[in-house]
């Protein structure tokens, strides 16, 4: 189908009937957490939805940050391309005047469609499968390509209600972009290269993720050019010139119209403009060099065209070379090369940019695997069997290879391989259906309706666990990754305060982004990633040597002063499981020598002897918390019971004993049970809402003792009766019943305000 052509378009009213469907399907199954979500999701949403939100009140983005990664003014314009961001404010102000008469910034409507926009582009992307799938093969292909890529994990993650970031526009022109290239491929005139890269360019101006595109496309044109030049197919050749070329002036035009694409969009160009040059050059060598052609473009014949083209591209090249040449060597060896260990201390803390194992690959993809490994093996069969027709099987191969090895390498990738993932395996149960018409014309006597019905069959199981998974995901992303009660409390409070437009918050860096959303200067923020800043942070907030808080910042008063620190903001997930490693990690915080906590006061009872968890001897692993929620219940003999779930086992007792580890005191309980015939020796906090806490070590094992941490868990969070020289701003969602000892509940934020005067009495030595 040929969407240029209305009267084509007209004939396809099914499709049209199914692209809307499949539209409403997939914008609806992202809306699910909309009930539930009290507005955006995640941290760098936040970070997007202030750009807006900037950009709506005063017709511009600025391009320095004046709240993120204060005092150095984080560079926006070097971060994100600005084109998710328009066209969010142009949609807003479009709704706005329609529904009030006029434009101005409403934050009760802002924040809706800020958190509706990426179910949107989640719905559009699904009919981009489809698409792609109906270029690449047939119908069938893309419908079964589009309910598979549907519930996709990665992508739908990236695409619900309150995920408000350029991935979820980015997913979709990706999808699009592939499509849209095929199209022109198979189409092989300048007009359909001319719109491809329209969709590209827009691409490019959009997520910075446009250069694996590019890369895939341009790695793939150059192969089918030297495939055509093998079997002398000369005419292919010049057709993919005269779709190639094309598609690189709007593409270029929209890169160079904004800043932000310059470097990955250059490399972009460079990847495709190359191939283009080649294909130029090669085009002239063998079929215009010595026929002249009769053909006319503009007042130039064709061969003449080619020749001075050619001339025109080793020039382009050579001037490129002598001006980024340096510039475009290293970007690309720092992409290829050091790109993924750049940022290896950090990375290394994050889940998602942890390499996946290929059990879990496995167990992500389903039921899916096989079929995706029989179409990796399928598809260049394919491709080579109909090698005369214009197929673009290729394309997809080579897609579905690359960022296969992507997703092993590193697990966030998943959100560029969902998209191949789905497509090969909807052309596997497309060309199942082929098979059993090609098996019908070759034995008209046999039946071929158990195969079309085995295969429609698979589908819809499929189909049905991808669309229950992706419901079951929505419910379980419902209370994830949201400012809780005691931030949204906590920032309320300090916005409230006289003179709050000069407080520099330091924070854990995931929060970074809620405190500027509030108005609040920030140290950190999760995007404008400074790794000397990070760990540094880190390290203040897992320091140990010190008596007093005070005495730790002391230690760190430059880097306070430097970053003009005035509160220091943390809540119970940094001092847990969830985040301690991490901040161990980067801290350099792992193993404390014992000698280091006796000469600062610090007497852990028992401390552990020898090596532990991989620490030296000498030393302590500084372990997290974790714990586990417990219930009431009852014996065997009908005696109440309170009953903590630990793995395969049950940790059980009395309400006394329950009672006994309430009321004991830092460092915790000693319990000593027998756990399915294993004794396990344990320091325990049992809390009053039923969760009982205990160390672990970084697999999650259990340790009897540890040092747990400090700065954090013990002089801010147990309130160390030390303190003196620091106020507490705010307890929000706590109690301070007993100021001595306490732990904190599950979403309490407590603030301290830094006093640089007092902090400069004391005198520390190290």
């Amino acid at each position: 189908m040929d969407l240029l052509k209305l009267d084509e378009v007209k004939k396809h009213k099914i499709d049209i009937l199914i692209i809307i469907a499949l539209f409403l399907l997939g914008f609806g199954v992202r809306m699910i957490p909309s009930e539930s979500f009290p507005g955006i999701y995640g941290f760098d949403s936040f970070y997007h939805a202030r750009m807006v939100r900037t950009l709506l009140q005063t017709g511009y983005i600025p391009d320095k940050d004046p709240l993120s990664y204060w005092p150095e003014h984080g560079k926006y314009k070097e971060m994100y391309p600005p084109f998710y961001h328009y066209t969010l404010a142009g949609c807003y102000s479009w709704i706005k005047l329609l529904t009030s008469g006029h434009t101005g910034y409403d934050e009760n409507l802002f924040v809706p469609v800020d958190s509706s926009t990426p179910a949107f582009y989640g719905g559009l992307a699904v009919v981009a499968m489809y698409l792609l799938g109906l270029v690449i093969r047939n119908r069938k292909a893309g419908l079964f390509a589009s309910l598979l890529f549907l519930g996709q994990s990665s992508f739908l993650f990236r695409t619900m209600y309150g995920f408000s970031e350029e991935d979820p526009m980015g997913i979709f022109l990706y999808t699009l972009s592939f499509a849209a290239f095929a199209w022109a491929i198979k189409n092989g005139k300048p007009k359909h290269g001319w719109i491809a890269g329209l969709v590209f360019g827009v691409f490019l101006i959009t997520w910075r993720m446009a250069i694996l595109p590019a890369a895939i496309i341009a790695t793939f044109v150059l192969i089918e050019m030297l495939l055509n030049i093998w079997r002398k197919d000369y005419t292919g050749l010049e057709r993919k010139i005269e779709v190639l070329i094309p598609s690189l002036i709007p593409l270029a035009i929209l890169d160079f119209s904004y800043d932000t694409a310059t470097n990955y969009g250059l490399i972009s160009l460079v990847f495709l403009g190359s191939v283009a040059g080649i294909g130029i050059l090669a085009n002239y060598w063998f079929n215009h060099r010595k026929n002249k052609s009769p053909v006319k473009i503009f007042w130039i014949n064709k061969s003449d065209l080619y020749k001075y083209a050619s001339i025109a591209m080793v020039l382009l090249g050579i001037g490129l070379l002598v001006v980024k040449g340096q510039f475009i060597y290293q970007y690309t060896y720092n992409l290829v090369f050091k790109a993924p260990t750049q940022y290896a201390k950090l990375s290394y803390t994050i889940g998602e940019e942890h390499p996946a194992t290929f059990a879990g690959v496995v167990r992500d993809m389903g039921l899916l695997t096989p079929l995706f490994l029989i179409g990796l093996i399928w598809l260049p069969i394919r491709r080579w069997k109909h090698r005369k027709e214009h197929t673009v099987e290729l394309l997809v191969w080579l897609l579905a290879i690359a960022t296969f090895y992507l997703y092993i390498h590193k697990m966030k990738m998943g959100y560029v391989f969902g998209t191949p993932l789905s497509i090969v395996v909807g052309v596997v149960l497309a060309d199942v259906f082929a098979l059993a018409d090609w098996m019908k014309k070759k034995s008209e006597n046999l039946d071929t309706r158990w195969l079309k019905a085995a295969s429609m069959c698979v589908a819809l199981i499929l189909g049905f666990m991808v669309l229950s998974r992706a419901v079951v995901t929505m419910e379980q992303y419902k209370t994830s990754y949201s400012p809780q009660t005691g931030w949204i409390k906590a920032y309320d409070y300090l916005t409230s305060l006289p003179g709050h437009e000069n407080y520099v918050l330091m924070t854990w860096w995931d929060y970074g982004h809620w405190s500027a959303w509030w108005g609040l200067k920030t140290t950190l923020d999760n995007t404008n990633q400074n790794s000397s800043k990070v760990i540094e942070t880190a390290r203040i907030f897992t320091d140990f040597r010190g008596k007093t808080t005070d005495e730790i910042l002391k230690k760190h008063e430059s880097e306070l002063k430097k970053w003009q620190v005035t509160h220091i903001g943390v809540d119970r997930i940094v001092i847990t499981c969830q985040k301690w490693g991490a901040l161990t990690f980067l801290g350099d915080n792992v193993c404390i020598p014992k000698d280091e906590l006796e000469k600062w006061g610090i007497n852990y009872p028992e401390v552990l002897e020898g090596p532990t968890q991989g620490c030296p001897p000498g030393t302590v692993y500084a372990a997290c918390m974790q714990g586990v929620y417990c219930k009431q219940g009852y014996d065997q003999n009908g005696n109440p019971r309170i009953v903590c779930p630990l793995g395969k086992a049950n940790l059980v007792f009395t309400p006394e004993e329950w009672s006994r580890m309430i009321n004991t005191k830092w460092p915790g309980y000693d319990l000593e049970m027998d756990v399915g015939g294993t004794i396990l020796k344990a320091k325990v906090y049992a809390r009053p809402d039923g969760y009982l806490m205990f160390f672990v070590d970084r697999h999650g094992r259990i340790l009897p003792d540890a040092p747990a941490n400090y700065m954090l868990g013990y002089r801010l969070f147990f309130q160390d009766p030390s303190i003196t020289t620091l106020d507490l701003v705010g307890d929000f969602y706590g109690n301070l019943d007993d100021p001595k000892y306490r732990y904190v509940p599950e979403e309490e934020v407590v603030f301290w305000k830094v006093d640089y005067n007092k902090l400069e009495q004391l005198n520390i030595t190290s």
